[in-house]
């Protein structure tokens, strides 16, 4: 299968699974992300440039 068309149909990101099948994770630059209360921001909505003042 082409890699475009893989693209759009598969959502997983396998960058960070290593040969064995194991997943890395830096933690601490995970833990960073958290705001003072343990919560992640969510993602900024996207804004239609049809709605933008």
């Amino acid at each position: 299968m082409p890699d475009e068309l893989l693209a759009h149909i598969s959502p997983a990101h396998s960058e960070n699974v290593n040969f064995f099948g194991v997943i890395t994770v830096d933690v601490e630059a995970e833990l960073a992300k958290l705001d003072g209360g343990g919560w992640r921001p969510l993602r900024p909505a996207a804004v239609e440039p049809s709605l933008r003042l």
